[in-house]
């Protein structure tokens, strides 16, 4: 009876270690997501100041920046940083889809590990049972209880 509430014990802490273990994970994931979040805008802010630069430098040597080449770098490089963004976009979206299937993963492995804990609970409390009708029926076939 003892082994079968030390199992009964294990399977609750290993449900909760998993509980635990999965929140931080999606605490993780989340914090890694606002990082990457704030590092795209940091980036955006930092992509308008350096097409700020590049049109203020053709302006201040002469080059009309709204026709011709000066205005198709101007665009492929709005194009390439914007580009750079979308991709830490992904990556970021990516990243937080991964951290909230591992706390899945974890809560799953946890509830399958507190299963098996259960069941070898039964089965230590079925054991016992078993033993005991197997003395009863020893003491029985010996005679123990025909009281003479």
């Amino acid at each position: 009876k003892q082994q079968a509430s030390a199992q009964r014990q294990q399977a609750a802490i290993a449900e909760q270690t998993a509980q635990y273990n999965a929140k931080v994970q999606e605490n993780q994931a989340i914090q890694a997501d606002m990082e990457a979040r704030a590092q795209i805008d940091r980036d955006r802010v930092l992509g308008k100041k350096f097409l700020s630069a590049q049109r203020a430098e053709q302006a201040a040597s002469g080059v009309v920046a709204t026709t011709g080449s000066p205005l198709e770098i101007l665009g492929k490089t709005a194009g390439a940083l914007e580009l750079k963004i979308q991709d830490q976009a992904r990556a970021a979206e990516s990243n937080l889809r991964y951290g909230y299937a591992s706390a899945a993963m974890t809560r799953a492995n946890g509830a399958n590990l507190a299963a098996g804990y259960r069941a070898q609970a039964k089965g230590t409390i079925l054991s016992g049972v078993a033993g005991l009708a197997n003395s009863a029926y020893t003491f029985t076939k010996a005679g123990a209880f025909s009281g003479g």
